[in-house]
């Protein structure tokens, strides 16, 4: 954790040092480091600013116009403003996007979303089904930009075939001790490979290209909690913002679909360590798709309804394969805070993956009109 001396003069790169009052960590996130600076004055707008991930996103000026075009359209949106806020990037102070620290790490700050917060697991069918709703809508107001226009910021993101190449090239180059702890683990998935093989044939078909978040997880999505006699209740009002939009650009809808239901329907948090408890609920799963589809209304085509029916299986099965892909690197990619974290999510995603595909001819009957 950086002292707290040095993520003020982080923070300094956007608002006057001298008006802060302290900096609060916010543990969120696998890929970049995120703080809230908080003012002196009750005036001052809370900042939320980020350290990111310079070996994930080298392309940070593709990342951030990406960023740009996408906030800005969906400010324009009538129709998703009705429902949702979006996301405003702050200049620094010196008018750039990002500033980069001595050890060439990318800092960018976004106002503070205030009275919004994140949840790792959903209590309720109407979670997800706003969720799902306001998932959709993103993907429909942007199903008018073009993908021309945007930048490919990681090359071959969605492509699930690749992963496994990847897992194998792990495989081969990893240590003896972590892949005799995961032997399991890569069976599965070596064994299961070919549920992955349904990003070809989508990317394929015509217009198959669109914008996509790419990383449409539960607590990627901002809720606001009601109130009952001035005070917090619990009770959710909805999805109110879609955040972690560094990964947006061209890609194709059922990667963004299958993330989605992959993380609304677990029972059981990415790491969890009791197996047991992992599973898929029926109710969250036909409520997160029923959102979904009103969300997205006409805005998807025949191919891409077929082709969302088993992504949330190879989407599963995929992530599983890239925890496992981590571990047996020594954890290079994603963050973890035991040397065994990514072991247990690549055990939870594998578990989910087998659930998802029983649970297909439900998806495909909400899907498939």
């Amino acid at each position: 954790m950086m002292h707290q001396s040095v993520i003020k003069e982080r923070a300094g790169y956007f608002i006057d040092q001298d008006a802060i009052d302290r900096v609060v960590p916010l543990v969120q996130g696998h890929l970049n480091v995120t703080y809230v600076v908080h003012g002196k004055s009750d005036g001052f707008p809370r900042l939320l600013i980020q350290r990111v991930n310079k070996e994930v996103f080298p392309d940070i000026e593709g990342v951030i116009l990406n960023i740009r075009k996408v906030t800005d359209h969906l400010r324009n949106s009538y129709e998703f403003g009705q429902h949702a806020k979006v996301p405003t990037l702050v200049p620094a102070r010196s008018g750039e996007w990002f500033i980069r620290d001595e050890e060439g790490y990318p800092w960018r700050a976004y106002e503070f979303l205030s009275g919004l917060e994140a949840i790792e697991t959903a209590a309720s069918p109407e979670e997800v089904f706003s969720g799902g709703r306001l998932c959709g809508l993103f993907l429909k107001v942007c199903r008018t930009l073009s993908p021309t226009e945007f930048s490919l910021t990681i090359p071959e993101f969605q492509n699930l075939e690749r992963r496994f190449d990847s897992l194998r090239e792990a495989i081969s180059e990893g240590g003896t001790s972590r892949k005799a702890q995961a032997s399991a683990e890569i069976r599965f998935a070596l064994d299961h490979e070919a549920w992955a093989q349904i990003y070809g044939a989508a990317r394929a078909s015509p217009d198959a290209l669109r914008i996509c978040h790419n990383d449409l997880k539960l607590n990627n999505l901002l809720y606001r909690r009601g109130t009952k006699n001035g005070q917090e209740h619990g009770q959710s009002l909805g999805a109110q913002a879609l955040v972690d939009l560094d990964t947006i650009m061209p890609g194709v809808l059922l990667y963004d679909f299958g993330d989605m239901v992959r993380s609304f329907v677990a029972t059981a948090r990415e790491d969890e360590a009791d197996l047991s408890r992992v599973g898929v609920s029926s109710s969250l799963l036909e409520a997160t798709v029923r959102g979904f589809a009103e969300g997205i209304g006409n805005a998807m085509t025949d191919a891409e309804r077929r082709s969302c029916i088993q992504a949330p299986k190879a989407l599963a099965l995929t992530l599983g394969a890239r925890f496992l892909t981590d571990y047996l690197n020594d954890d290079k990619y994603f963050r973890v805070h035991d040397p065994k974290q990514n072991l247990r999510r690549a055990k939870v995603q594998f578990l989910l993956a087998e659930e998802f595909a029983k649970h297909e001819p439900m998806v495909e009957q909400l899907l498939i009109k």
